[in-house]
């Protein structure tokens, strides 16, 4: 059976805690234990707010460190993270730092806006933000891999299946960069085994979405989203160039097609 995932974070939390932290071992050459910074605190999930039916907004994996993070700046209380607190406790607290605009500037605070934004058109009870990965990494790069490595390892493959199951039954909106390099369309997805796979997390099908151009330049599509039928509200947004969201008139359209 697998294991309740808000119970998952908080064992992870406990266990980075107590410095007991087991790296992900990560077969291909590329992924060292270096690819996360696991001197900084595990983010699994961020609460903006969240209560009982809120919008989740699945993302790739926490980002670079900040000095708050840090365990000598946790231990000594230095920021919003506190050894006594659970969890939960410090995801919605993590989330109230993130959204002051002296802590996070740029595309970070925007994003945080539009998918309050997409959360108020969908009439959500707050946003859950969750990462596929709970690691802080300034970067992940050959994702192709990864996604085949996530599921090798014990920890990060216990921690997908946690979210997955987690996420079956749930209202979710997965936020991720594409390529520049095509005009995006209804197979796009299905080119990147990573988005395949994040998608596979979501509980999106992707062989049953319908594809919603959000925003055009020329004759390039560059941004949309792959939105579910039937069943649970899903959506998949891609972007050119960044894992952001687009402006207030494209939500609209697409809380209207989530609707």
């Amino acid at each position: 059976m697998v294991e309740d995932y808000t119970v998952f974070c908080e064992k992870l939390w406990r266990s980075w805690l107590d410095d007991n932290l087991t790296a992900p071992q990560l077969a291909a050459s590329s992924f060292t234990r270096r690819v996360f910074d696991l001197n900084s605190a595990p983010e699994p999930y961020i609460s903006f707010g969240a209560a009982a039916k809120p919008l989740i907004v699945l993302t790739t994996n926490p980002g670079a460190p900040m000095p708050h993070q840090c365990r000598a700046a946790v231990r000594a209380g230095r920021g919003p993270l506190s050894e006594s607190d659970k969890y939960a406790v410090a995801a919605s607290k993590l989330g109230d730092f993130y959204e002051d605009p002296t802590r996070l500037t740029g595309q970070a605070q925007q994003r945080i806006r539009k998918v309050r934004k997409l959360c108020s058109l969908l009439g959500c009870d707050g946003v859950l933000q969750v990462e596929a990965c709970p690691f802080h990494s300034p970067s992940l790069p050959q994702k192709r891999v990864l996604s085949q490595e996530i599921p090798k390892d014990e920890l990060l493959g216990r921690y997908a299946e946690c979210l997955r199951t987690f996420l079956r039954d749930r209202p979710v909106v997965c936020v991720q960069a594409a390529s520049t390099r095509f005009s995006l369309g209804p197979t796009t997805p299905k080119e990147s085994s990573w988005i395949k796979w994040i998608a596979d997390i979501a509980g999106l099908d992707l062989d049953d979405a319908k594809f919603v151009a959000l925003l055009m330049k020329n004759s390039k599509t560059t941004a949309g989203a792959w939105v579910s039928k039937v069943g649970v509200r899903k959506a998949l947004i891609l972007m050119m160039g960044t894992n952001n969201l687009p402006g207030d008139e494209s939500l609209a359209y697409l809380a209207a097609e989530l609707h």
